[in-house]
């Protein structure tokens, strides 16, 4: 009797068919068969990472580690899990393992940088503003940033602050080795330049036979402004000043106009005024306020030792109306040009029979619309 000698299957594959046979002393012969399947390669696996790292390494919202992995023989019959990476830190590890159906495994890994965290940016203003916020000379901003986890990869370079005015925004960015940013602002006022200055009235020189003057002018500046007329403090609206209740002593009296902006720059102007007790006093009544391209009603009063011969009216110098009896009016309209907010100046001027003149003056702030605006003192 004979048998199959014993086969050794040796290369990888599936089903590979071995058989075999059997003969007996009669000659009998029977017949039987294996199917072997053979797979001593290890799996592939490699992991994926969603979104994908930037340049520098890093994501910046929460990460998904996908783990692909195949077998072209036996087949995979275990493949890890995505994992979701939330929590911040540098080269976090995560590892899966892969097996076949033939029991091989194989392993791979990745390290994940996440920085969800912007960095923060800080901004110095360079000399700092006064009490009131404002800087007399220029400014310079620099910017400095920090970040605990991936790093700062760039911020903003300083910059210097040369141009008058107030409310100027300067912003800076920091960017992270994340790719994240933050921004800051700070805001510079800036005035450089003293006040101008002038005033419009009462003339230097001018004679008046009240106790008390309004003085009235021009200041403009960058910055807000205060202003002082011997120590009385002055409306200022729209450009223009005016302090009423000036006193004033008998004889020749000093008045000392002095402009302080908000950065600390000052402006000073003077004239001087003579009390006498011969000249005329007058007083001007107008509206406080006067739509634009409407009619501004303007009226007088005026008295002294000697007959009041006219009363002239002025609105921001430009002669508008002559009036030789009681009660001194004029009538003046507007244009329709006008802008809303601008303030008008307006004086008037009483000359007596003997030709010595008093002036008397106040504001008036357009606004929008049309209409006449009716006198008021």
């Amino acid at each position: 009797a004979t048998v199959s000698d014993p086969v050794t299957v040796t290369g990888e594959g599936a089903a590979q068919e071995v058989a075999g046979r059997a003969v007996d002393r009669a000659g009998n012969i029977a017949s039987a068969g294996a199917r072997i399947s053979i797979d001593r390669t290890v799996p592939t696996i490699r992991a994926v990472v969603t979104p994908e790292p930037n340049a520098n390494g890093w994501v910046s919202q929460d990460a998904t580690v996908t783990f692909v992995c195949s077998d072209g023989d036996s087949g995979i019959a275990f493949c890890p899990p995505a994992v979701v990476v939330t929590n911040e830190g540098a080269d976090q590890e995560f590892v899966g393992r892969a097996e076949d159906r033939a029991g091989n495994s194989a392993s791979a890994g990745v390290k994940i940088s996440l920085d969800k965290t912007p960095p923060v940016i800080k901004a110095a203003v360079s000399p700092g503003p006064n009490a009131g916020g404002w800087n007399k000379s220029d400014v310079g901003v620099t910017f400095t940033a920090e970040d605990t986890l991936s790093g700062v990869a760039e911020v903003s370079p300083p910059a210097a602050v040369t141009h008058e005015g107030g409310g100027q925004q300067v912003r800076g960015r920091a960017t992270d080795r994340a790719g994240l940013s933050a921004d800051v602002a700070v805001t510079v006022n800036l005035a450089r330049t003293p006040p101008e200055l002038s005033i419009a009235s009462p003339a230097s020189g001018s004679i008046t036979g009240a106790d008390q003057v309004t003085v009235l002018g021009s200041v403009t500046d960058a910055a807000p402004v205060t202003v002082l007329v011997n120590d009385v403090a002055a409306v200022v609206t729209g450009g223009r000043f005016m302090a009423a209740g000036v006193p004033l002593d008998p004889g020749l009296n000093s008045i000392t106009v002095t402009a302080v902006d908000g950065a600390g720059n000052s402006s000073d102007a003077g004239i001087f005024v003579r009390r006498e007790i011969s000249a005329p006093a007058v007083k001007v009544f107008a509206p406080a306020e006067v739509p634009a391209g409407g009619g501004l009603a303007l009226s007088a009063d005026a008295i002294g030792p000697q007959d009041i011969a006219s009363v002239t009216f002025y609105v921001d110098g430009v002669l508008v109306a002559t009036d030789t009896d009681r009660p001194y009016q004029a009538a003046h309209k507007l244009s329709a040009d006008l802008r809303p907010g601008a303030v008008l100046m307006v004086v008037a001027r009483a000359i007596d029979a003997t030709g010595v003149e008093s002036d008397d003056a106040t504001m008036v702030k357009v606004v929008a619309g049309k209409g006449a605006g009716r006198a008021s003192d």
